[in-house]
């Protein structure tokens, strides 16, 4: 959470900057979720699977 002071100083409001990310990354979980009475196992492989492509990329 320290680096949020920077962000705005950097970027300016976040209203005006963050809201997208954050639309999009919310979209990105709600495809997670595959159970509604439980939605965090696919929530966790979603975002194990993307960690996992970043550390693909990065190194290939």
């Amino acid at each position: 959470l320290l680096h949020l002071a920077d962000c705005v100083e950097r970027t300016g409001p976040l209203w005006t900057t963050w809201a997208f990310p954050m639309e999009q990354f919310c979209s990105q979980l709600q495809c997670a979720v595959t159970g509604h009475l439980n939605p965090y196992p696919g929530i966790d492989r979603h975002i194990l699977q993307l960690c996992q492509w970043d550390i693909l990329k990065l190194k290939y």
